[in-house]
């Protein structure tokens, strides 16, 4: 029979029987790189070189409705000179999945300062899509017409072509004002649509908070025709 699990917890920092363990190792070839997280709690987003992931997933003989859900992009950080200081720009490669999610690196725990990131979603098409905001944590901002002045996330959607590409001709311009970090957002509904999401954050330690989590699903549709 299975028996509990004890699990180092690091918000309560003792140890505490669990529901469930879920080990994630990013480089087989390298125990020490393994992490072990416990319970409901969300582990932060991991970068690896390695091109396999190894996963573990225990359970005691208790019944907990729960699980977890894996998304995995690749991205080439590159540091870049943007108005007199380096930044570290992660460009994620395009995302075709129906549905999924999104977070910035090292969230929900924190992001790094001097950041650019840019997420594209390019779902399949004929389908409708809803984008939903789980989480957002980020600084207020002051100023909505000076979006570089704090931590922010913007976005833009922009009508796809039949190959799953952009529209030739398309307004480049991202949606303003900025997202505040102390409000909910909607984002708009619709089919046929890519969205693009760029978060920037300054070099303050002082305003940092988690950051954001956008999960996104996307499902058949029918017209009625009169």
């Amino acid at each position: 029979m299975p028996t509990k699990t004890l699990c180092q917890t690091s918000d309560q920092k003792k140890e505490r029987f669990i529901r469930f363990q879920f080990d994630i190792n990013l480089n087989p070839s390298n125990s020490t790189s393994s992490q072990t997280f416990c319970g409901f709690t969300l582990p932060p987003s991991q970068f690896s070189k390695s091109n396999q992931l190894d996963l573990k997933f225990k359970t005691d003989d208790s019944m907990a409705h729960g699980g977890y859900d894996l998304s995995y992009y690749s991205v080439k950080p590159t540091l870049v000179s943007s108005r007199n200081s380096d930044k570290m720009f992660y460009e994620f490669e395009p995302i075709f999945e129906r549905s999924g999610a999104i977070t910035p690196v090292g969230f929900p725990s924190a992001y790094p300062n001097n950041t650019i990131q840019r997420f594209s979603i390019r779902p399949p098409s004929g389908l409708f899509c809803t984008f939903k905001m789980m989480t957002l944590s980020l600084t207020s901002v002051t100023d909505v017409d000076n979006c570089d002045a704090t931590d922010t996330l913007r976005y833009k959607t922009v009508i796809a072509t039949n190959d799953g590409g952009d529209e030739e001709h398309r307004d480049s311009n991202w949606i303003l004002p900025c997202i505040p970090g102390d409000e909910t957002y909607e984002f708009p509904k619709g089919k046929g649509l890519n969205y693009y999401f760029e978060f920037k954050s300054d070099n303050d330690n002082e305003n940092n908070g988690s950051g954001f989590r956008i999960h996104w699903n996307c499902e058949d549709y029918t017209e009625e025709i009169i």
